[in-house]
């Protein structure tokens, strides 16, 4: 993974981009009050719809999902929304009103930013296009494409001259296929979507490991064949709706990296619990894995201690309050230094902490010059990111973001010379 960057900032910058996020993304602006009678099956009902409008102000209308379902309800269209994970809907099912239909805490134009999500139309991940608005208490509202909603569960939209928007719901589709997979959850873990129950892949092993190490107290893998989900992509289908499904249950995709065998894999990470996505090459077959790590706390912030094995150099995971993923040490040096040790940092936490607005740049490199150490130089690495050099008598330190077979991380690096 190679990324370009012009100082440390901005490369810790690019971690965010892994994050969620709540700036406004590329889409979002102003959504146009767009009230109006809609006729369905011949009779106008009215709708409290918005609308953005393209370079030539030709508007694209967007609805509550509620709303559609709650006029629909008694026509062939009917549909229920439910919640498992990520939006549900069941064709040709009665919808259960919940009071909420039909009106709105605002009116008049509103800014909204991007809400595009995969729905889960009777058992299988649908992309629409949608758009969230926030009334005046923080609370947000989904207003997806009304042309989505019509493709995706069978009625017609349209437009005429003299009749405007119109509905029709012949033709509408049928109930779902109750053997058809639903979203279901690992039994170990209650909050994390079940890949093979979601595509209908049998799950071949599972692996546990109770002893842990240093960074993670418990791990199991989920093993599946990894030609039956080839056969799911060949069919059309996607991946897409798992991962957000992951996402949707509160684990954010917080990194990717390919592996010494050339598979690339996807990490996703809620809290302490870290999720790993993709192929791997296990006893010899090619597999498709889902790796769920129970993660080592991280210590309070605030702490000042130092490196065991370095007893001047602040211990950064321990003033900072993270975890300490892994570290190394190298003896050979090329006649350069005779030892290096490498401490190393995950990119979800340093998110974090940009997140929080802790400037760890500046306070580390203090915490440094607080120990004797001196700002001497900074390099950009072959991957793009800018690193910083301290030193004191034949002892140096460097910390930066950099590309490893497991992903971005955070390094802080001992060299004695």
């Amino acid at each position: 993974m190679k990324k370009k960057a012009l100082s440390l900032a901005l490369s810790l910058l690019m971690v965010l981009s892994l994050l969620p996020v709540t700036a406004l993304a590329a889409g979002d602006g102003t959504a146009f009050a767009s009230t109006q009678n809609v006729e369905v099956d011949g009779q106008p009902v009215q709708f409290q719809m918005y609308a953005l409008k393209d370079a030539n102000g030709n508007p694209t209308n967007y609805v509550k999902l509620r709303d559609v379902a709650h006029v629909l309800n008694s026509t062939p269209a009917k549909f229920y929304v439910g919640w498992d994970g990520a939006i549900t809907i069941t064709t040709g099912t009665a919808y259960q009103d919940t009071g909420s239909e039909m009106t709105t805490p605002y009116s008049g134009d509103r800014a909204y930013r991007d809400g595009a999500q995969t729905v889960m139309v009777n058992g299988a991940g649908r992309q629409m296009n949608a758009i969230i608005l926030t009334d005046d208490q923080g609370g947000d509202y989904t207003y997806f494409k009304l042309r989505d909603l019509g493709e995706a569960l069978g009625f017609k939209v349209d437009w005429a001259e003299g009749r405007g928007v119109f509905i029709e719901t012949a033709g509408a589709s049928q109930p779902v296929d109750p053997a058809k997979p639903t979203v279901t959850y690992y039994q170990e873990y209650p909050d994390l979507p079940d890949f093979g129950a979601y595509y209908g892949v049998p799950l071949l092993e599972a692996f546990v490991d109770d002893e842990g190490s240093f960074d993670y107290e418990k791990s199991i893998i989920y093993i599946y064949d990894a030609d039956q989900v080839e056969s799911i992509l060949n069919q059309g289908g996607n991946l897409d709706g798992y991962l957000n499904l992951l996402e949707a249950s509160g684990y954010p995709l917080t990194d990717s990296f390919e592996d010494s065998d050339g598979f690339t894999t996807l990490v996703f990470q809620k809290e302490n619990r870290q999720v790993m996505v993709g192929l791997s090459l296990l006893s010899n077959q090619v597999r498709f894995a889902i790796y769920v790590f129970e993660l080592t706390a991280a210590p309070p912030a605030g702490t000042l201690a130092y490196y065991q094995d370095a007893p001047d150099v602040p211990d950064f995971g321990a003033y900072f309050g993270i975890r300490l993923e892994d570290s190394y040490v190298d003896y050979n040096g090329g006649g350069l230094y005779n030892k290096g040790t490498a401490y190393i940092y995950g990119a979800y936490d340093i998110g974090s902490l940009l997140d929080q607005g802790v400037d760890f740049v500046s306070g580390y490199a203090s915490l440094l010059e607080a120990n004797g150490y001196r700002y001497t130089d900074n390099f950009v690495s072959d991957d793009g990111y800018t690193t910083m050099v301290f030193e004191k008598g034949n002892r140096g330190v460097m910390f930066g973001l950099g590309d490893m077979t497991s992903g971005t991380k955070f390094l802080v690096m001992v060299i004695d010379h």
